[in-house]
């Protein structure tokens, strides 16, 4: 989401992967201005976002904006990993209890 206040100007955002346009916000000319973009990651990993914002002022003024975007990020599989080992010791755990309560 990019949105903010501005006077005198306009304002454009954009986000690039690895130097390669992926959205674009704006340009946003009037006083309150508010938008939404989503765009999807191609290639693999390693890969770098980048953010751009271009103030343009036509006189004496005033900007001011914020922004946040989401990104999810694989896991690899070490979740099912992990998972996968705290089971596994759990039933140790468990079978060691058998034994013991036996004897």
């Amino acid at each position: 989401h990019f949105g903010g206040t501005q006077t005198n100007g306009s304002i454009v955002n954009t986000v690039l992967q690895n130097g390669m346009l992926l959205v674009t916000n704006g340009p946003f000319s009037t006083a309150s201005f508010s938008g939404d973009a989503s765009g999807a990651l191609t290639g693999g990993a390693p890969y770098s976002l980048t953010q751009s914002v271009a103030l343009t002022f036509s006189g004496p003024g005033m900007k001011s904006f914020d922004a946040g975007g989401n990104v999810a990020v694989p896991d690899g599989g070490m979740t099912v990993t992990l998972l996968g080992l705290g089971l596994a010791g759990l039933a140790g755990v468990g079978r060691l209890r058998q034994r013991l309560v036996k004897a």
